[in-house]
């Protein structure tokens, strides 16, 4: 089952390879075509599928986000693989599209720091049936994805710890972290209901059994 979600609108380069296999590829067809993003789906355990509308009136989907650029092809300086952009594969086929407050940073890509433009997240849920293969409810498992555009033009879908973020107003230059110091991974679960009802709880087995 594939879920659905429509993107902002944003205007990109697709390389057209993906379009065609090596058989049946016009000789005449051009390696890049001008683009517009109009959804993305998400299947647990893949990678996400974007769909786009092209210049010659075509949806296509099910694209990798390696088959996307923010800038011409043969005018970007540098290229990164699929495994780079994005980190992990979706965690749930329930996905939901926000767009935060921010606006820029610098991206972990191997061992560069690459700066990026942000345009908005894809997060996950587990939806209202049963996703066997989902680990959206396990804290330490639940990745949002980011996507943004690297400097290179790629576009790059990376979890929290991928990425540094610029604010003009609360980040400082000289504050703004290296390296992870050592962040623990968000494991815990909190719920005052379930607090409560686990305490009644204790209090009427401890009645019963003082009884």
């Amino acid at each position: 089952m594939f879920l659905v979600h429509p993107t902002p609108a944003i205007y990109l380069w697709l390389d057209t390879s993906y379009l065609f296999d090596e058989r049946t590829a016009p000789e005449d067809y051009p390696f890049q075509e001008r683009c517009l993003l109009i959804s993305v789906k998400a299947r647990t355990g893949y990678d996400l599928e974007f769909q786009v509308l092209t210049e010659r009136g075509v949806l296509r989907d099910k694209l990798p986000i390696v088959a996307l650029s923010h800038m011409e092809f043969d005018k970007r300086p540098d290229f990164y693989n699929q495994e780079s952009l994005q980190r992990w594969s979706c965690p749930s086929k329930y996905l939901t599209i926000v767009e935060l407050p921010l606006q820029t940073g610098k991206a972990w890509i191997g061992l560069c720091k690459v700066p990026f433009k942000y345009l908005f997240t894809v997060d996950f849920t587990d939806g209202f049936e049963i996703d066997p293969g989902s680990d959206v409810s396990i804290p330490e498992e639940h990745k949002a994805q980011h996507i943004v555009v690297l400097a290179c033009g790629q576009l790059a879908a990376l979890p929290n710890n991928s990425l540094i973020w610029d604010h003009p107003t609360l980040v400082s230059v000289d504050k703004q972290l290296t390296k992870n110091p050592g962040y623990k991974v968000q494991t815990k679960d909190y719920s005052v209901e379930r607090y409560r009802l686990a305490y009644k709880s204790i209090e009427r087995n401890e009645a019963m059994y003082d009884g």
